[in-house]
């Protein structure tokens, strides 16, 4: 019986492999199914119903989203870290903006570099690559596109992009910090004091996270009320230098593929419902750091908030 048993499991390992041996890009296109999907996932999609019209699939702990049309074809797979299935033309989640340009070559079908997450579009073999940077242009997320939605695009040919940056007159690049942070996903179940997020970690730990760059002493109960109602209870990407720390620091952003958010700091900011505060450089890099004091200094100057009367 246990030899039954052995075989069995065998030769479900080997259908798996042969399975997962096809790259995930060849998926885009296809009719999608539970079954299609497995070789690249450990557990059932958490199905999130119509978003803008489509069928969103999320499996959180592979790093796989599946957004499907109407007829159930795929149009877009999204790659976060947490993937550990072969990514197109050799990239790595590890890999900084020069490295991905080295891999992939020069040929851009769009980008956008004057926001916080810049993102830049590719051709390669059969799919089109729309990747994710973050502020410090490390590579973030992936996202696997139906090549013929990038194929209008004129091809740009000539020398690396001008890497420009928000503020650039008076703030230090952010690709020029040596330090890279780690990045952790969860949920977000309470806010506290209005400047820290109690977050559930895709793995099921809990973690308190102190958001940087912010003082609620003035209002504290206006600043709680205005984080959870632009965070409570949403799924966050917290950018952190001290991961093992009891009490997490770090950049706290909506996960959101279909749509840019400020981090919740700079947020806070911006509506005038907390100052700032001065930031260890180990917890958060100069560029955030100079963009908090950017924020707070526009909604002085708009008169929002606590400087409504200023």
């Amino acid at each position: 019986m246990r030899l039954v048993s052995l075989v069995v499991s065998a030769l479900l390992f080997a259908i798996s492999a042969s399975a997962a041996s096809e790259p995930i890009w060849n998926l885009i296109g296809r009719t999608y199914t539970p079954e299609l999907v497995a070789a690249f996932t450990t557990q059932p999609p958490i199905d999130l119903g119509p978003v803008d019209d489509n069928i969103h699939h999320a499996f959180e702990k592979d790093g796989i989203e599946v957004i499907c049309d109407r007829d159930a074809r795929i149009i877009t797979i999204y790659l976060h870290p947490e993937f550990r299935g072969a990514l197109p033309g050799g990239l790595d989640f590890k890999d900084d903006h020069e490295t991905v340009h080295d891999k992939l070559g020069l040929i851009q079908c769009g980008s956008d570099r004057d926001i916080e997450a810049p993102w830049e579009i590719f051709q390669y073999d059969d799919v089109g690559l729309k990747l994710d940077f973050d502020a410090r242009w490390a590579l973030l997320h992936i996202a696997l596109v139906d090549p013929e939605g990038v194929a209008s695009c004129a091809p740009l040919l000539g020398p690396a992009p001008d890497l420009t940056y928000l503020h650039e007159d008076e703030c230090p690049g952010p690709f020029e910090e040596s330090l890279r942070p780690e990045h952790i996903r969860g949920s977000v179940i309470r806010v506290v004091m209005g400047k820290f997020l109690d977050i559930r970690t895709r793995e099921g730990a809990e973690r308190r996270v102190r958001l940087p760059g912010v003082s609620t002493s003035r209002n504290e109960k206006a600043a709680g009320a205005f984080v959870e109602s632009y965070v409570g209870n949403k799924r966050v990407d917290v950018e952190t230098y001290s991961p093992g720390s009891r009490v997490l620091a770090g950049i706290v952003r909506i996960h959101d593929p279909h749509q840019d958010w400020d981090d919740v700091s700079t947020a806070m900011l911006k509506a005038g419902v907390a100052t700032f505060a001065k930031v260890a450089l180990d917890s958060v890099g100069a560029y955030d750091a100079c963009l908090f004091r950017i924020a707070e200094r526009e909604a002085r100057a708009a008169h929002v908030g606590l400087w409504k009367n200023d």
